[in-house]
């Protein structure tokens, strides 16, 4: 499975992009943690900006696509290497 099929509100990524990329060599600005109920929030830049630009966003001049990814109930995380500009890859797994 490709990390858009775990998706629940998917409709607004496929509505700015033809083919959803899969997240290798994306800039990871932010992970928050909740350990009370087990969630995981990672904001990133998607890898290439979206082909399908919103009217909004290109009056605005925006050139990167930022998404804020939150997973629930997550039983485990796996983080190497980091540095304050982490390029790196998400994988998620069920």
């Amino acid at each position: 499975m490709i990390w858009y099929d775990f998706l629940e509100e998917e409709k607004f990524l496929y509505s700015i992009y033809s083919n959803l990329p899969e997240l290798n060599n994306v800039r990871i600005n932010k992970i928050e943690f909740d350990n009370n109920i087990n969630n995981i929030n990672i904001i990133f830049e998607m890898p290439f900006y979206c082909d399908k630009e919103p009217i909004k966003w290109k009056k605005q001049n925006y050139n990167v696509t930022v998404v804020n990814l939150s997973c629930c109930n997550v039983k485990g995380i796996i983080l190497s290497d980091y540095n304050a500009n982490y390029m790196g890859s998400i994988s998620i797994n069920k």
